[in-house]
This record gives structure tokens, sequence and C-alpha cells, in this order.
């Protein structure tokens, strides 16, 4: 008898807290999906010396309550990790766009981390393989 009265407390907690939240009128949060580009983008090249390269495409997975919400922390958190690398000079600072944002049905990784770059001239790109 005594193992059906067991009660699992971290299933109710959770279950109150849910509850909670819809009687109070707290928005729920959702998985959203934030895709940015910046440019120009500036860094120190093979040479060793500080080069334009052009800019970058990448995508954020963010927990929000609505899309704007999704977008002001995907930014916040690309516009801190570009900081780490970027090396654009004061006259010519990355600017980082929304290029599109929408609501996911749940993601497994959390925020990626991943850029892809792109080249400002076709001479930059001029030694790379061609995939065809």
């Amino acid at each position: 008898m005594n193992r059906f009265l067991r009660i699992d407390f971290s299933v109710v907690a959770v279950s109150l807290v849910a509850l909670m939240r819809r009687k109070v009128g707290l928005p729920a949060r959702h998985p959203y999906s934030v895709m940015l580009k910046g440019t120009p983008l500036w860094w120190i090249g093979p040479d060793g010396m500080i080069q334009e390269i052009g800019g970058f495409y990448t995508e954020r997975l963010e927990m929000a309550s609505s899309p704007d919400e999704a977008t002001s922390l995907a930014l916040a958190r690309v516009k801190r990790e570009v900081q780490q690398f970027a090396k654009n000079p004061a006259e010519s600072p990355v600017c980082i766009v929304v290029t599109d944002v929408y609501r996911v049905s749940g993601f497994i990784r959390w925020h990626g981390r991943g850029f892809t770059f792109w080249s400002k001239t076709e001479d930059q790109t001029s030694g790379l393989p061609r995939i065809h």
C-alpha cells in the first residue's frame, strides 16, 4: 500500500510551477531559431595582417516568449562572440542584422556557436578548391 502512495516531489513541483505560470499569466517560453548576418568583418589573416574578409552568417537557438525576445537574446549573444575575434577599425564596426526568426518545434543542442564566413572579393577565394 505504501508504494502506491509515494509522491514524486520533482513532478509535483514542476506541475505547480506550470499551473502558477498559467494562473498568473506569465508568458510561456518557446524555442526559436534566429538567423543573423554580419558585415563587414575584419580579422587577422594568414599573413598576420588585419584585413577585411567580408562577413558571416550564423544561427542561434533561443528559448523566448516572443520572436522579439529571441531576436534580442540572439543579437546580444552574437555581439559578445564577435567581439572576441573581430578586428574592425572604429570607423567600420560590424553591423549585425537579423535575416530570419521562426519558432521551431524544439531542439536538442542549445545556442549554437558556428559561423559561416564569406569572402568580400573573388581573389580571396581563388586558391580554394571549387565544388561543382
